[in-house]
Formats: C-alpha cells, structure tokens, sequence
C-alpha cells in the first residue's frame, strides 16, 4: 500500500518543527500527574513530537499513525526506541493495539 504521507512526512517538522512542543508537554504533564497517568496512547503521533517528549520525561508512551514514513521519522529522532511506535489507523486504535492493553490518558 503506497504512503499518501510520505511526501508530508518529509516536510512535517521543518513546518511543525516551530510549534512550542515543550509547552504543550508541560501543561499535559502538569495533568497527567493531577490524574496518576502514566501510560499514554498518541493517536495520530505522525513524526514523534509530543510522544518522544513524553517518553523522556518518564511516561510509557504507544505512538499511532497511519502512515509509516511518519513513523520511520519519528524512529530515527527515537534512538532508544522507548517510545512504541504502531502503525494503525487513528479512526480505530483498537485495531493497533492489542484490545487488552489500557491506557491512563489518549492525545
């Protein structure tokens, strides 16, 4: 199946890359600890941003996207490969991760 993303997967963080991601992890961290959370799904993760800045700041992070050039994006900003990082469709995670598997929080 051809990745309609791939061409967006090159660009995304030379766009996106701008945004202020380490506010936004703060003020989700600043929630997350309000709410005991400490797995956390990523639904539409595409290059990482948010789901590698949660990693290192100690959570368990799963990453879903569609499109795995965003992934493979998102693997090689990720060298030590804490954050898992699952292809799947975000109008069903369920098809992603195993139907067991629970988390605290979804972004």
């Amino acid at each position: 199946m051809e990745d309609e993303f791939s061409l967006e997967a090159k660009i995304y963080d030379k766009i996106w890359g701008r945004s202020d991601y380490d506010s936004g992890v703060k003020f989700l961290d600043s929630l997350f600890r309000e709410y005991h959370c400490r797995s956390v799904i990523d639904i539409g993760c595409g290059t990482g941003n948010h789901a590698l800045r949660l990693s290192k700041i100690g959570y368990e992070v799963t990453g879903v996207d569609i499109s795995p050039s965003m992934l493979e994006k998102a693997r090689e900003k990720d060298r030590k490969a804490k954050v898992n990082l699952v292809e799947g469709d975000m109008r069903r995670p369920d098809r992603a991760v195993p139907r067991d598997k629970k988390f605290d929080a979804a972004i």
